[in-house]
């Protein structure tokens, strides 16, 4: 079952309507653009040199975002995925290449290579649900995390 077709059962199951998909999503969207301008993704990418139809281009920002667009313009898509559906292209998660790393250290390691922590576990949540309804799964995975973590 595609990942577009379980967001579609969520919206009918919670009763969420295709303008508050789309104004959640111009809203993401409308953030990114503020973190970006901010520059509180500057020490998070590491720029990467890539062919361009004119030769090598530097990438160092991400592509993906339409932080101009509006709701307007997002109401005029069709639904891809179920007629009279929610998901659009413009308010589904972006088909697109990426990477990330995360490097944990014990207190020890940490003290013993002089390292400075960005962040702390302090919890972790684990949930199974059912495939035709997964992207809840965060959602049981947060509470349990929060509720660990003595966190509300």
């Amino acid at each position: 079952l595609p990942m577009a077709l379980t967001a579609e059962n969520l919206a009918e199951k919670y009763s969420i309507s295709r303008q508050e998909c789309d104004e959640f999503a111009l809203e993401s969207q409308q953030r990114w653009a503020a973190a970006q301008q901010a520059g509180h993704f500057d020490a998070e990418m590491a720029p990467v040199e890539v062919k361009g139809r004119k030769g090598p281009e530097q990438f160092s920002v991400d592509e993906h975002p339409r932080p101009e667009s509006t709701v307007e313009k997002m109401g005029s898509l069709k639904a891809v995925f179920k007629k009279d559906g929610t998901v659009t292209a413009a308010n589904a998660s972006g088909i697109c290449d990426g990477a990330g790393a995360v490097v944990l250290a014990s207190e020890e390691a940490i003290k013993q290579h002089n390292l400075t922590p960005l962040a702390r576990v302090v919890s972790y949540g684990v949930s199974g649900v059912d495939p035709t309804i997964m992207g809840i799964g965060p959602v049981t995975a947060f509470q349990q995390a929060l509720k660990l973590a003595k966190l509300s």
